[in-house]
């Protein structure tokens, strides 16, 4: 089940990027094996990770104008986060924090894969990780934000080759 807090990251990171989108976000909260398997299929890298995000490939996401109008009523599918249960736990442990607030904080980096944000440069890391601490200070007052080194967390996107 989705924490509440995950919730609150999620439609908090929608509004504070892109006050237009509206949609759908799926997650699949899953365990170790099947994260690695997952993991191996899409990234060509047989050890699991903690998310792994997945945009829809119908959409360019990052391309989208803040305050453009969608010509379509129908509520827009943006793409799928997995979270792997097993690697938060042992993060949030780590890490000394509450196993949910971990969760928040995977689903939140999974929407800004999907919002276009990537991690994979120092310039983009930096850009991630402010724009996750700003959302997290607003979501938690008071709460130190997180600070994970490069290895503590090896989250992916990548558009998939095949269906999941």
């Amino acid at each position: 089940m989705l924490a509440p807090e995950c919730l609150g990251a999620v439609a908090e990171t929608a509004r504070s990027h892109a006050h237009h989108l509206q949609g759908v976000v799926g997650f699949a909260f899953v365990h170790e094996a099947m994260m690695s398997e997952l993991h191996g299929r899409f990234m060509e890298d047989p050890t699991t990770t903690d998310v792994l995000s997945f945009p829809d490939e119908l959409d360019d996401i990052a391309g989208v104008v803040p305050g453009s109008v969608d010509a379509d009523p129908e509520p827009r599918y943006w793409g799928d986060i997995f979270i792997c249960t097993d690697q938060a736990l042992r993060q949030a442990s780590a890490l000394g924090h509450p196993y949910p607030y971990e969760l928040m904080v995977l689903a939140l980096h999974g929407v800004l894969h999907l919002l276009g944000y990537d991690d994979h440069t120092p310039a983009g890391r930096s850009r991630m990780r402010r724009t996750e601490n700003r959302v997290l200070a607003r979501l938690n007052p008071g709460r130190t934000p997180v600070h994970r080194s490069t290895n503590a967390r090896a989250s992916q996107q990548r558009r998939p080759r095949g269906s999941v």
